[in-house]
């Protein structure tokens, strides 16, 4: 397995609750493999640093 730090940051997203904000988070699949980061609430410019633990997969590391 490999430890992988992931920063994701959205920009200009749209308001989807009363408020005129949203709540989003991320949904990352790799390998067969899925993985949610944290809902980062009341945002609209929401920045993930989250460390994930990706499955090892020897071909998709040989397309480096």
């Amino acid at each position: 397995a490999h430890t992988r730090n992931v920063s994701v940051t959205g920009k200009e997203l749209a308001a989807k609750d009363w408020a005129g904000t949203s709540d989003p988070y991320v949904q990352l699949a790799y390998s067969g493999a899925s993985f949610r980061t944290r809902t980062i609430y009341n945002s609209l410019r929401p920045v993930w640093g989250e460390t994930f633990v990706f499955p090892e997969n020897p071909s998709l590391l040989a397309r480096r």
